[in-house]
């Protein structure tokens, strides 16, 4: 359960408000609804970012 304030809809509009204001393309999102942040096991959206990360994309 996602507590209040914290929801993946909060938190989307929460990095795009912090990005906007800094000038911050987003060139791309991960995302495991429905997932718990305590483990990566079972988050597939999680492993493909690390994957991403890992093959050298453009990430800063």
């Amino acid at each position: 359960m996602q507590i209040e304030g914290f929801s993946l809809d909060a938190q989307k509009q929460r990095i795009e408000s912090y990005a906007k204001s800094l000038d911050i393309d987003i060139i791309r999102e991960f995302s495991d609804e429905g997932k718990s942040g305590k483990s990566i096991e079972g988050r597939e959206e999680f492993q493909r970012m690390l994957e991403y990360v890992m093959a050298g994309e453009d990430v800063d």
